[in-house]
């Protein structure tokens, strides 16, 4: 693309994702890169780009997904609604080693241990 910086607000909620992206930005790693993009950057701008003033409430939207919520956004934003919410999850989830993943290995391993005899893998 021709940048030499990097800055997103992903890394308040993927920073495991902002920074990887951002170190094969930095060594070229076009196949990283157009992974990123394709997976998780350009499905993210499109449901930001539904409504006007979306980029403030898709990062809380990605704060709530992660167990930080940040509240609501301020008049004359719009939240997402449960429906985007949703997308954002899946999206987040998608990634490798995301908070989300984590917590789901967390709550599954939880679960394992008020089950005796039931066992989680994660794969």
């Amino acid at each position: 693309m021709g940048v030499t910086t990097y800055s997103s607000a992903v890394i308040n909620f993927v920073p495991e994702f902002a920074t990887a992206f951002y170190a094969a930005v930095r060594r070229h790693d076009h196949a990283v890169i157009d992974a990123g993009l394709r997976n998780f950057i350009l499905p993210l701008i499109a449901i930001r780009n539904r409504k006007k003033g979306m980029p403030v409430s898709i990062i809380k939207a990605g704060m709530k997904v992660i167990g930080r919520n940040s509240g609501p956004v301020r008049s004359p934003l719009t939240d997402l609604n449960e429906s985007e919410i949703e997308e954002v999850a899946a999206l987040v989830a998608s990634l490798p080693g995301t908070i989300a993943r984590k917590r789901e290995a967390a709550d599954n391993r939880t679960r394992s241990q008020a089950q005796p005899g039931l066992t989680w893998r994660m794969t």
